[in-house]
């Protein structure tokens, strides 16, 4: 599949590329450009649905996520349905396909995409937070939709434009509306098992086919002459970036079921202010058209626009403050204070997280318990103070001698605890063996500190407490069976 994969990404791009190229140069014809632009649709959305079936269809990956792209692989047919009726239609019986069937099937692409994007596998979130969710979709789309009214709604309703023409071009712009509240839900949470590679250029997709939507609903309501050789290249766009998306999605071997930070908390904190300030502005330029020959009202009108931005400007700080208080108590919330390394609680949480993802893909995990050795005697004869400093040192030694995937935390006192994703019998030999040099190296004048370690590796059906228990009662037997200890 990846070798597949690769050339279907490789193709579509080398052919998007050279079309973008085409229509800067003299041999352009648009004659040809609208056939060559459709098939070239067809293809992009049957390898997206194709890709999208079989991500459904893959059991190595999360349901949630299979659910998602099996609706993303349906809204991608329906457009390739839809391509093949306009090009059939309008370049090989020679009729008008605006409007027609194909439309049906166009429109049909939308709630698919919707109900692809609600069932993507979101970390849960409580009652209060979708109700926050709720009203960050409904500024954002209200915000577009004003801007929506501007630029195609109110012209239509102006020229009383009717018809069915009409009709279904506004019809589009509607349907964004709906992708744009799911593209919001996907921005407003964290994504579990999801690149943000696939995220981010899925979402650029949709952007696009937001763009072209919009652009051509406005040149059609407004029976203006449309050039279709640039909506054909944003159209061949759109539909390659989710083609990419998909591409990413299918060729990873194996997927974590781990919670992180889809995108920058910058663009979540401000995605609705950055939506009510582009109302704003809309807002200005149709009412400043009717005041500008008032200077009163449009005084007024202007120093109001002002005054809103300064508002917004001024939350913006405050929603800053606000986030690196946050960060900095969950920071706190999360580390221990004399070490530096991971406390407890968060060792507890990530235990259970790694336990889950080895008990679902079946691959091997180990768990360290580590105690320092004559630790009580060291600090009875130099002192706390020396034997905090000691504690540091040797949490200094762990996370130098650890991979960036393996978890360290302070377990209580002098007993350390660390987690080795993906680590059998003989690479945790490896581990162990080196921090023994380590200790050895760094704390050989130390009146005999070293480390007892106990290994726990875990077993289906195991539970995250039954793995502790067991790497705790190895560290006590190993502890028992070195003399001195």
């Amino acid at each position: 599949m990846r070798k597949v994969a690769s050339g279907l990404l490789i193709g579509t791009t080398l052919a998007t590329v050279l079309f973008a190229l085409w229509l800067i140069t003299p041999a352009y014809d648009p004659n040809l450009a609208d056939p060559i632009a459709s098939l070239g649709l067809i293809l992009i959305s049957l390898a997206t649905s194709g890709l999208g079936l079989y991500i459904a269809t893959k059991r190595t990956f999360p349901v949630p996520l299979r659910h998602a792209w099996g609706f993303l692989a349906l809204g991608s047919l329906s457009g390739v349905v839809a391509e093949l009726i306009w090009f059939t239609l309008s370049f090989v019986l020679g009729r008008n396909p605006f409007p027609s069937i194909a439309d049906f099937f166009y429109l049909l692409t939308y709630p698919l995409l919707v109900v692809g994007i609600l069932s993507l596998p979101y970390a849960p979130i409580n009652r209060e937070q979708r109700l926050v969710l709720n009203v960050d979709m409904s500024i954002v789309v209200l915000a577009v939709g004003v801007f929506l009214w501007q630029l195609v709604f109110a012209d239509v309703v102006a020229q009383a434009a009717s018809g069915l023409p009409a009709l279904v071009s506004v019809a589009y712009p509607l349907a964004d509306l709906l992708i744009l509240s799911g593209l919001v839900s996907m921005i407003q949470q964290d994504v579990q098992g999801v690149g943000r590679r696939v995220l981010l250029f899925f979402i650029v997709g949709i952007i696009l086919t937001i763009a072209s939507d919009v652009l051509f609903a406005a040149g059609a309501t407004l029976q203006s002459e449309i050039s279709f050789g640039p909506l054909n290249l944003l159209w061949l766009t759109s539909r390659w970036a989710i083609l990419v998306a998909a591409v990413w999605q299918a060729t990873q071997s194996h997927v974590e079921m781990k919670q992180m930070p889809s995108f920058s908390p910058l663009l979540r904190t401000n995605l609705t202010y950055a939506a009510v300030l582009v109302a704003m502005v809309v807002a200005f330029v149709a009412l400043g058209s009717l005041f500008r020959s008032n200077v009163r009202l449009y005084g007024t009108l202007l120093g109001l626009l002002g005054l809103i931005m300064l508002v917004l400007l001024r939350q913006y700080f405050v929603l800053q403050d606000n986030r690196r208080l946050y960060r900095e108590l969950e920071q706190v919330a999360v580390t221990d204070a004399l070490t530096g390394l991971s406390n407890r609680r968060s060792f507890d949480q990530a235990l259970e997280r790694e336990v889950a993802r080895a008990q679902r893909y079946l691959r091997p995990l180990c768990l360290l318990l580590i105690d320092l050795d004559n630790f009580k005697l060291y600090n009875d004869k130099h002192g706390h103070l020396r034997g905090d400093e000691l504690l540091r040192e040797f949490a200094q030694l762990l996370r130098t001698n650890l991979r960036s995937s393996d978890m360290v935390a302070r377990f209580g006192g002098d007993e350390f605890v660390v987690i080795l994703p993906e680590t059998d019998e003989k690479v945790s030999r490896a581990v162990v063996e080196k921090l023994g040099r380590e200790v050895n190296a760094a704390l050989a004048s130390d009146d005999g500190v070293g480390i007892s370690v106990g290994k726990a590796f875990f077993e289906p059906d195991m539970t995250a407490s039954v793995l502790l228990d067991l790497a705790d009662r190895n560290m006590y037997r190993e502890k028992a069976s070195s003399p001195g200890r």
